[in-house]
C-alpha cells in the first residue's frame, strides 16, 4: 500500500517514514501543499497523511482542492490544533479522520488500517489467502501450509499488492509506482528479478502452481486459484501420508487384516493426490496381504513406498468448469482424506456436498439429502460399492439417479463390475484431479436435460 505524507517537519517526516516503511507501506513525502497537490493528482496513492500547518497551500485548502477534483482516497489529518472548531473545519473540508499531535504511533497505524479497510467496497479481510498461502496483514506474517515463509519487505509488498487486487493486471511500471517511492525508482529489470525471487521462494515452500502469471505485452496478474482446493487439501494432508505408512507397517506386523484395509485406502488417497507410483505400490501391498504372503515380500515395498513419498507429487493442471446451477452431490468413501479432496473440489464450483464415511449411514443420508448425483468408492471395508449401486438401482425412487464410481482399481474386471451394477461413469482415483469435476458436472447437466425432455 502506498501513502503520501505531506508534512514540513523533518523530524516527524523521518519518524513516520521509518515507522510506516517498517510496516510494509511505501512512502512518498511532500514538504509543502503545492507539491502534495501535484503528487496526489498525478500519482496513485491509497491514503494521504496531511498536516494542517504546511507552507504554500495549507492543509484545509489542500483537502478542499483534492475533494473538488474528485480525489476519493482516504485523507488523515495530523494537527497540533485540538479545538473542536479546528477538528470540525478539517472534517468539513473533506478529511476522513484526524489525529492530534503528539500521538502514539500504534494509534496512527490502527487509524491507517481502519481507513484503508473503509476504502474497500466491502469489509476487507485481515488475512489474505490463496490456496494454502496465508498473509496476515496486521502481523505481516506469511504462512504456506501452516509453515512460516520469510519474505523481504519488497517481496511482501509485491505479494500483498496482487492478493489485494486479484482481478487486476499490473505492468512493470505500475508495480514500480506502487512499491517504490519517487526518490528511489528502479529499472523494470528490478521488478522482473523481484517476481522471480518471490516465485522461487513460494516454490521452495511447496507451492506447485505459479501464483503470478505473465500476461504478455501487459504485465502480471494473480493466477486464478483454479486448483486452490487441491493445493489446500494437499498441503493439509501431504505430511500425514508418511505417518500412515508407518501405521501400515505396524499393522502388517500385529494386525494383517486391518493392514490390508489401510493399504487399500492409502492406495486410493495417494492416487488422488498425484502419487501414482506410490498408489501402485500400496495396491501391490494390499494384494500381498490379502494373499497372506510373507512379510519378507512386503518389506521391500514398504521401503519403496517411503522413498516415493520423499518425492514431490505429479503436478496436475485442473481446469475449473463454470459454476452450475445449485445441485447436490452425495459422496461415499471410507477414506477421510479422499472425501475432503472431493468435497473441496465440488464446493469450489458452487455445489452442495454431503459426505458419508460410514456406509451404515448410507440409506438414511440418501433419503434426507435427495442428491442430484451419487459418487462412491467401488470397494470399502465390509461393503461392496457395486452391490450398493445395484441396490440403489432396484429402488424406483433412485432408478435414474446418476451414479459415478471412483476406485484405485484399474483392471478391466473392476470397470465391467461397476457398469454391470448400473454405474453411469467410472473414474480412477489417479485421474480424480483433472477429470472428476467435469464428469460430475456433465452427469448433472445430462440428468437435467433428460428430465426436461421427458
Amino acid at each position: 500500500m502506498k501513502i503520501l505524507l505531506i508534512e514540513d517537519d523533518s523530524a516527524i517526516v523521518e519518524l513516520l517514514s521509518e515507522t510506516l516503511t517498517a510496516h510494509h507501506y511505501t512512502i512518498d513525502v511532500a514538504t509543502d501543499g503545492q507539491t502534495g497537490l501535484t503528487l496526489a493528482t498525478d500519482w496513485e496513492y491509497d491514503l494521504v497523511l496531511l498536516d494542517l500547518l504546511i507552507p504554500r497551500i495549507d492543509g484545509i485548502a489542500l483537502c478542499q482542492q483534492l475533494r473538488s477534483q474528485q480525489f476519493q482516497k482516504p485523507i488523515l489529518l495530523l494537527t497540533a490544533k485540538d479545538s473542536s472548531a479546528d477538528i470540525v473545519k478539517g472534517l468539513d473540508a473533506g478529511a476522513d479522520d484526524y489525529l492530534t499531535k503528539p500521538f502514539e504511533l500504534s494509534e496512527l497505524l490502527a487509524r491507517i488500517r481502519a481507513l484503508l479497510r473503509r476504502g474497500e467496497t466491502k469489509l476487507a479481510p485481515t488475512v489474505l489467502t490463496w490456496g494454502a498461502l496465508q498473509v496476515n496483514l496486521e502481523s505481516a506474517q506469511v504462512l504456506y501450509a501452516e509453515q512460516p515463509l520469510a519474505l523481504s519487505p519488497k517481496e511482501y509488498s509485491l505479494l500483498t499488492l496482487f492478493l489485494r487486487n486479484p482481478q487486476r493486471t499490473f505492468s512493470r511500471s505500475e508495480i514500480i509506482d506502487r512499491l517504490w517511492s519517487i526518490d528511489a525508482c528502479p529499472g523494470e529489470g528490478t521488478v522482473t528479478n523481484l517476481i522471480k525471487d518471490l516465485r522461487r521462494k513460494l516454490k521452495t515452500a511447496g507451492m506447485q502452481t505459479d501464483l503470478l502469471e505473465t500476461v504478455y505485452g501487459m504485465g502480471y496478474r494473480l493466477r486464478s486459484p483454479e486448483s486452490s482446493a487441491i493445493q489446500t487439501v494437499l498441503a493439509r494432508y501431504q505430511k500425514t501420508f508418511a505417518s500412515r505408512v508407518d501405521r501400515l507397517e505396524q499393522d502388517i506386523q500385529f494386525n494383517p487384516s486391518k493392514a490390508a484395509q489401510e493399504a487399500h485406502k492409502l492406495a486410493g488417497a495417494l492416487g488422488s493426490f498425484g502419487y501414482e507410483i506410490g498408489s501402485k505400490i500400496a495396491r501391490s501391498i494390499e494384494h500381498l496381504l490379502i494373499e497372506e504372503r510373507s512379510r519378507s515380500q512386503i518389506t521391500p515395498l514398504i521401503a519403496q513406498l517411503k522413498q516415493e513419498l520423499t518425492k514431490p507429487p505429479t503436478q496436475i493442471n485442473v481446469t475449473q468448469p463454470p459454476q452450475t446451477q445449485a445441485a447436490k452431490v452425495m459422496l461415499v468413501d471410507d477414506d477421510a482424506v479422499t472425501l475432503n479432496l472431493l468435497s473441496d473440489l465440488l464446493c469450489s464450483c458452487g455445489l452442495q456436498v454431503t459426505s458419508v464415511q460410514h456406509p451404515e449411514k448410507f440409506w438414511q443420508t440418501l433419503s434426507m439429502t435427495q442428491p442430484d448425483v451419487l459418487v462412491m468408492d467401488l470397494e470399502m471395508p465390509n461393503l461392496n460399492g457395486a452391490e450398493l449401486c445395484r441396490d440403489v438401482r432396484q429402488h424406483d425412487r433412485w432408478r435414474h439417479l446418476p451414479i459415478l464410481m471412483v476406485t484405485a482399481h484399474t483392471d478391466a474386471r473392476s470397470i465391467q463390475q461397476a457398469f454391470a451394477a448400473g454405474a453411469d461413469d467410472f473414474i480412477r482415483k489417479s485421474l480424480i484431479q483433472p477429470e472428476f469435476v467435469p464428469r460430475v458436472m456433465s452427469r448433472i447437466d445430462r440428468s437435467r436435460l433428460q428430465a426436461i425432455q421427458s
